[in-house]
């Protein structure tokens, strides 16, 4: 990204911006559907995700260019009242329906660690996604998904995986498994409680930050 077009993106997510310093690109995006660019500016530090998912052919490509709408949907209209406790803050989205995201956000707060050990990053980690659910839980969810949230949350629900399904075996546990699968599937979607959840939840896809006090650590999913 250009230096020119990453002011552009800068202003229009915060205003009092008036030069960029630097660009580097620090992360591809899965399926290179794109990357992740840090813009220091003279008065912010900004992440820049740049989604590029124009043809999308395969289900796992369909299913990731799906999932990238839903994160701008997120970013533009509900990360500003969970900045605080799961999320990083949008501060520009663009979405132009022929497969070009842009998503302007805070960086994450310094410094961060990446792996949960022991009982206070674990309960760290489940108060905020406790946070998220509850945020969502009810008639909030419904709500969410008419702004553009996913009706059917998650990348392992059944639905996202017919070539995992189809290759399991039909013997010993797997085979038990996928016998009940859709019985499993069938409850979950009829379930009377339902919320918002993260899409694909796993440590590799988190950090923790660590406050001055001791012990006391703040989830962020990424």
């Amino acid at each position: 990204m250009k230096k020119n077009t990453a002011l552009v993106l800068a202003q229009a997510a915060v205003p009092t911006v008036s030069q960029v310093i630097s660009v580097k690109s620090i992360a591809r995006l899965w399926g290179g559907m794109g990357s992740v660019i840090r813009v220091q500016c003279d008065s912010i530090d900004l992440i820049i995700k740049v989604i590029e998912c124009r043809n999308p052919i395969s289900h796992g490509d369909l299913r990731k260019a799906a999932s990238y709408v839903v994160e701008c949907n997120f970013y533009m209209l509900y990360s500003q009242y969970l900045c605080d406790s799961i999320c990083c803050k949008g501060l520009h989205c663009a979405n132009d329906d022929r497969g070009n995201i842009t998503i302007v956000m805070t960086p994450l707060p310094h410094p961060t660690m990446h792996s949960i050990e022991g009982e206070d990053s674990s309960l760290a980690c489940l108060r905020s996604i406790a946070h998220l659910h509850a945020y969502f839980w009810g008639e909030k969810s419904n709500i969410a998904v008419s702004n553009g949230l996913a009706e059917q949350g998650g990348y392992w629900y059944l639905d996202t995986r017919p070539d995992e399904y189809s290759s399991m075996s039909k013997h010993g546990l797997e085979g038990k498994l996928r016998n009940v699968a859709r019985g499993i599937d069938r409850c979950l979607k009829d379930h009377p409680y339902q919320t918002c959840l993260h899409g694909d939840l796993k440590v590799r896809g988190e950090c923790l930050i660590a406050s001055r006090e001791k012990n006391n650590f703040r989830f962020i999913a990424l």
